[in-house]
């Protein structure tokens, strides 16, 4: 199962590193996705405290999950804030996959700037 996982994060990566090859502009969404990213910041506030809350929730419903189907599986370690930009990144690159369009794009660069808020 953790092979799987690796595959699909390198499978959707490689999907970023396409887009950009494709030639979207870059400086323009990355300056919206800064832009996005402040206004969020004023409506819900820290960063790092929302997804500490988000990961909560996916952590309680994906054990819910595993322990209801699959009962031969290990149960799911905790999801961490950290995780959350990195799945919003995995969604919206599967939306990208089915539809594509700019504001998936402008999110998934948001999410990145979301993701380096925990190096900081």
């Amino acid at each position: 199962m953790i092979d799987k996982s690796d595959e699909v994060v390198s499978s959707a990566f490689k999907e970023v590193k396409d887009m950009y090859d494709k030639g979207f502009e870059k400086k323009c969404i990355l300056q919206e996705a800064i832009k996005i990213f402040e206004e969020r910041g004023k409506e819900y506030g820290n960063v790092k405290d929302g997804f500490e809350i988000i990961a909560e929730y996916w952590t309680a419903f994906m054990r819910n999950k595993l322990k209801v189907h699959r009962h031969n599986l290990m149960e799911i370690t905790k999801i961490n804030p950290e995780d959350v930009p990195i799945m919003m990144i995995l969604l919206k690159l599967s939306r990208e996959t089915i539809n594509q369009s700019r504001s998936n794009r402008e999110d998934v660069a948001g999410y990145i700037k979301c993701k380096d808020e925990f190096h900081k």
